[in-house]
């Protein structure tokens, strides 16, 4: 049986990815883990008193979704540093993913930088979670950004294994190099179009170069390849889509190994209007 592992700190916004998570869960047929973290910079006698809180709070939530439960669920309540602890039991139960909250609106802009969730991102290969919205529908429409890079085959992948009976979009974004002398008044209509046209062949050729590594039936995938700045695009599609879930890589193909996380990744979680799916490729 395969595990989910959901990290709580009790909060609102922890409740919307606790629900996600019950939700997920069932749908897949996995086991969901339920963490909570005690802070073991904490005076010891109130670490232990708020660990037992932590414990019955969780109970009576997990009690509160029984009608709707079909998985087993497991409850457990740690002192540790956050990150560390979440990191652990991610791997003693060999997670599919782990499921995060978000933080107040007021320091969302601020969200990943230091944060646990940024560190958890950062240290790990399992895919994390980031439940934006309160939602009572299944994630039924899921977009994959793709630039054909191995971390995008893995985005890819973890799509087809959670979500394959759902419409899933690949988006990628291109940028055409020199585009000003290209569509300069001084080239013909024909020669323009001419090096467009050669352009996207290049771009649908890498596409296809890029479904013959995926040992996974691509056939029923939705392809969309769009001229523009990523972060436009990908929230362009989301909107025009009306999409559930975006899933994306910690870094992009240019292989900068911390850029592609610090950028893209952190500015969709502050503009998009989806939950987001965040994934290492190692």
């Amino acid at each position: 049986m395969k595990n989910l592992l959901i990290a709580t700190d009790l909060s609102p916004r922890s409740d919307r990815a606790l629900y996600r998570a019950i939700k997920l869960a069932s749908e897949l047929n996995y086991n969901l883990h339920v963490l909570h973290v005690v802070d073991e910079d904490l005076p010891e006698k109130a670490a232990y008193i708020i660990r037992e809180d932590a414990k019955e709070i969780l109970q009576e939530q997990i009690k509160s979704f029984k009608s709707r439960l079909k998985i087993k669920v497991n409850i457990k309540v740690v002192i540790g540093k956050h990150y560390e602890a979440i990191l652990s039991e991610s791997e003693k139960i060999k997670a599919r993913a782990i499921i995060l909250g978000i933080p107040s609106k007021n320091t969302l802009k601020g969200f990943f930088t230091g944060s646990t969730a940024e560190k958890i991102i950062r240290s790990t290969n399992i895919p994390v979670l980031v439940v934006k919205k309160a939602s009572q529908k299944k994630y039924s429409r899921v977009i994959v950004a793709i630039d054909f890079s191995v971390y995008s085959r893995r985005c890819l992948e973890f799509a087809i294994d959670l979500f394959a009976n759902e419409e899933i979009y690949l988006v990628h974004s291109y940028h055409i190099p020199y585009k000003h002398i290209i569509g300069s008044s001084h080239i013909s209509k024909k020669t323009k179009r001419g090096q467009y046209e050669e352009f996207l062949n290049m771009v649908n050729n890498e596409m296809s170069q890029f479904f013959s590594t995926i040992d996974k039936d691509t056939d029923n995938l939705n392809k969309i390849i769009k001229e523009g700045p990523v972060i436009v695009r990908l929230n362009n599609e989301i909107k025009n889509l009306k999409a559930d879930l975006l899933i994306m890589g910690t870094h992009g193909r240019t292989g900068m190994t911390r850029t592609f996380l610090g950028s893209v990744a952190e500015d969709m979680l502050t503009t998009s209007k989806c939950d987001i799916a965040i994934i290492n490729a190692w």
